[in-house]
């Protein structure tokens, strides 16, 4: 029996799917990068008191870019990790279901 929290997840990865792995990677990508980037440089400028020059500029957008394509790449693959886990197995009890009534 598929839990309503699954059923929300299938909805949901459903309507991300429709939209394409694209816009999904590219969208991730992107805010994580903004994300990461930002709390990078807080974390440096006011925690470790480290000054922010130009190559610290861009290596930080660029580092936080690659852990965020890297990041989209494996959180796509582990959701139709899960969803194709949760179809394969309401089959299963379908199945089941099916040879019991017969």
């Amino acid at each position: 029996m598929i839990s309503a929290e699954e059923k929300r997840f299938v909805r949901s990865w459903q309507d991300q799917r429709n939209g394409g792995w694209a816009s999904y990677f590219i969208m991730y990508s992107l805010i994580g990068t903004l994300v990461v980037s930002l709390f990078t440089f807080v974390v440096m400028f006011f925690f470790m008191q480290i000054y922010i020059s130009v190559p610290i500029l861009v290596i930080v957008p660029i580092c936080s870019y690659i852990f965020s394509c890297i990041l989209a790449i494996y959180y796509w693959k582990k959701n139709e990790k899960r969803l194709k886990a949760i179809i394969k197995r309401e089959v299963a009890e379908g199945h089941q279901m099916d040879a019991a009534n017969n």
